[in-house]
């Protein structure tokens, strides 16, 4: 029996954790997908949560209570980060002494992730009611999750630095966009 855990891991204890389940999901990848959930308006208990998980996270066995409450934790800790008006919020990347390549990789996963939350999200919305930045921000997404890393060089450190800053915004923009109402709090299903 696992107690749940204390604190939310860091970048490299998730990916550890993420292998011992046997994911193929990655630490960025799984930090898009509640980002973008919950920037996508979803409120979801710990149960409904951890069935999600199992069918995106590419398991080999059921979702470990363990990992189940890491990612509740991380999926609450993402909701007062974006609500903080401090702007809080940050991307879960790799440090920056990881070679630029694995971190460009990481941000298109984070990419890809988020654009799967937020389409769970958003199952039942009709794009044409998006806004017009919203629409922006995903096509900038979609073509960032499909970034060629083979033509890159060390001197685009400070591009990567900025796309991360723009998808950290454009997150915030949609949580903004995207809140529910206060009677929709707590349910086990996707708003």
């Amino acid at each position: 029996m696992h107690h749940p855990p204390s604190q939310i891991p860091n970048y490299d204890e998730l990916a550890q954790k993420l292998e011992l389940e046997r994911s193929l999901c990655s630490p960025s990848e799984l930090h898009g997908m509640l980002s973008g959930l919950v920037a996508g308006g979803a409120r979801l208990t710990k149960a409904a949560l951890g069935k999600l998980l199992e069918a995106h996270l590419e398991l080999i066995d059921v979702i470990s209570d363990e990992l189940e409450s890491i990612v509740f934790m991380f999926s609450r800790q993402i909701q007062q980060q974006l609500a903080d008006p401090d702007m809080t919020f940050t991307l879960m990347m790799p440090d920056d002494e990881v070679v630029l390549s694995e971190r460009v990789l990481s941000m298109a996963s984070w990419c890809s992730g988020f654009l799967l939350g937020i389409g769970t999200a958003l199952r039942r919305v009709d794009e044409k009611s998006l806004s017009q930045d919203v629409r922006d921000a995903l096509a900038d997404m979609v073509q960032i999750s499909n970034v060629d890393t083979e033509a890159l060089s060390e001197e685009e450190e400070h591009e990567l630095m900025e796309l991360v800053e723009y998808l950290r915004m454009a997150t915030v923009m949609m949580f903004t966009e995207f809140q529910p109402n206060e009677e929709r709090h707590e349910t086990g299903e996707v708003s």
